[in-house]
């Protein structure tokens, strides 16, 4: 279940701004640590909004053979790690973003009825890396 709602993650995130931020409180839990700082949804939300704002048209794809779950069942977490290729643009301003990087989510089970993300880190690994299919492919 992990594994699945962080790719899920990652392809609401290449989707249109309003469906991005639609599905995005949904995927978090009511606090949540984001690249260190802790934060209630509300102001993730507002962090996300910003960066759509700067990165209109977004493409996050995993690379399935990096992804890795790995639980503990005391704490009803599991962290997973994956490695992904992404693309960003800004058609307005003509700005490009490309690369690698790894995300690293950490899912809770405890509490609510579905998982939700409690922390959320990513690290850029290198730019103009990226070797994203075309939009046309299937991207596992």
């Amino acid at each position: 279940m992990a594994r699945n709602l962080a790719v899920a993650y990652l392809d609401a995130w290449s989707s249109p701004n309003d469906e991005a931020l639609e599905a995005t409180e949904g995927f978090y839990a009511p606090m949540v640590t984001f690249h260190g700082q802790v934060m209630n949804v509300r102001a993730l939300l507002e962090e996300k909004r910003r960066f759509v704002r700067r990165w209109p048209a977004r493409r996050y794809v995993p690379r399935p053979d990096t992804l890795g779950v790995f639980c503990q069942d005391v704490a009803e977490t599991c962290t997973v790690r994956s490695v992904f290729d992404f693309d960003a643009a800004n058609p307005r301003t003509g700005r490009r973003a490309r690369g690698v990087a790894t995300l690293e989510l950490v899912v809770s089970f405890g509490g609510s009825d579905a998982p939700a993300i409690v922390a959320e880190n990513s690290t850029v690994h290198g730019r103009g890396e990226a070797t994203l299919p075309d939009k046309d492919e299937d991207v596992p």
